[in-house]
């Protein structure tokens, strides 16, 4: 859906077209964070209408310069100019191994480092710095997305490496959290993106680039 010209926010008929750049570990973000809180904004009785698609990097930077998406959130540090971004939060991730496959973690620690732990891995979902890690290990389940990876740990048979917000529903009954030195470069922060020209032509989207940037980071933070 492309943004319809010379609408705004405060109108009936307002659209808002968001992308999520693929490393970003969507649709992972989108599930937990940007689908609930624009939901919040419908609840609001906010009448604009949302369209959620998932790109990668260099085709988000092009629609954003195109004007035909509204934002983006992206992992990317920097972005070709005009564009601009907003940072809203950053997170750790961690690798979860099942009770059941090691029963205390110096064992686990041996096969990470033996390059012998079952893993499931979100391929395309994955952060540069986490790809430094992980490029030569051999998972047993590569994933599409983040979902795929929780969907699959959920049989105990595999360890999996996922962003904090995907890994806190997981007991630590029956997962613990591997932490070794390596995996602490495991990182990426998330940051909405726009292009300065589409404020200008329509300023009313100011306020709701406001109002998605100060949400998420809060939704974020709480978590």
């Amino acid at each position: 859906m492309r943004r319809a010209s010379g609408t705004s926010w405060s109108g009936a008929t307002s659209s808002c077209r968001i992308i999520i750049s693929r490393t970003s570990a969507d649709p992972g973000f989108s599930a937990w964070f940007l689908a609930p809180v624009l939901a919040e904004c419908r609840a609001a009785k906010n009448p604009s209408r949302f369209h959620l698609e998932t790109v990668r990097g260099d085709e988000l930077e092009q629609q954003l310069h195109d004007l035909r998406l509204d934002f983006a959130v992206t992992s990317r540090e920097s972005l070709s100019r005009p564009l601009q971004l907003t940072r809203l939060a950053s997170c750790r991730f961690r690798l979860l191994v099942p009770r059941r496959l090691f029963a205390e973690g110096r064992a686990a620690v041996l096969a990470f480092r033996q390059k012998r732990l079952p893993l499931a891995l979100a391929g395309a979902d994955l952060p540069p710095v986490c790809w430094e890690v992980f490029r030569d290990h051999k998972a047993a389940l590569w994933c599409q997305n983040i979902l795929e990876v929780q969907a699959a740990m959920q049989r105990e048979t595999l360890a999996g490496l996922l962003p904090d917000f995907a890994s806190q529903g997981f007991s630590q009954e029956l997962f613990f959290a591997l932490e070794i030195r390596e995996l602490r470069r495991c990182c990426t922060a998330y940051s909405l993106a726009w292009n300065p020209r589409l404020l200008r032509l329509n300023p009313p989207a100011a306020s709701m680039r406001d109002w998605l940037a100060k949400r998420l980071a809060q939704v974020m933070a709480a978590l």
